[in-house]
């Protein structure tokens, strides 16, 4: 049997998204018992954890697919990178919430939301098509993603 290391990915990241969706699911459930606001945040987080898994997977689909769909291949990075970003944003919410047991307030939550998905839209729109600047993409798209997701997670813990 001869496996591209693209196909076990994708297979890998469509079982972790529907691991992520019933962990979303589960969240709600004790959401819906408990009323603790940050169950809800994390819910929304893992369900963003899902979208970024499945749009990630069907991305790295499309390079199989050829350059005529690299417009699809674009929309969807943005997806992901959106959703990662929200994953982090929602993360970060619930655990202050479950810290400080009190909500955030809208203002700052809606702030949040809108800067994650400006942040995914514009790491994922800078040079998309250009081969020169590959290095710089993926720098963007992964590296500042993992760096920026590493210090929500360090400041969590502290």
């Amino acid at each position: 049997m001869n496996i591209h290391p693209a196909e076990l990915v994708i297979a890998i990241q469509a079982v972790q998204c529907i691991g992520s969706l019933v962990l979303a699911f589960l969240m709600l459930y004790f959401y819906r018992i408990q009323q603790r606001p940050f169950l809800c945040h994390w819910a929304l987080s893992a369900a963003a954890v899902a979208v970024y898994l499945i749009a990630s997977a069907a991305a790295l689909a499309l390079v199989f697919a050829g350059p005529s769909w690299a417009w699809l291949g674009l929309a969807l990075s943005m997806i992901s990178l959106c959703a990662a970003y929200l994953h982090i944003s929602w993360l970060m919410i619930g655990t202050w919430e479950a810290i400080f047991n009190r909500s955030v307030q809208r203002k700052v939550e809606k702030i949040c939301i809108v800067a994650a998905l400006g942040f995914g839209l514009l790491t994922a729109s800078i040079a998309p098509f250009d081969p020169e600047h590959a290095l710089l993409r993926n720098i963007l798209r992964f590296d500042l993603r993992y760096i920026l997701t590493g210090i929500a997670f360090i400041i969590a813990a502290w």
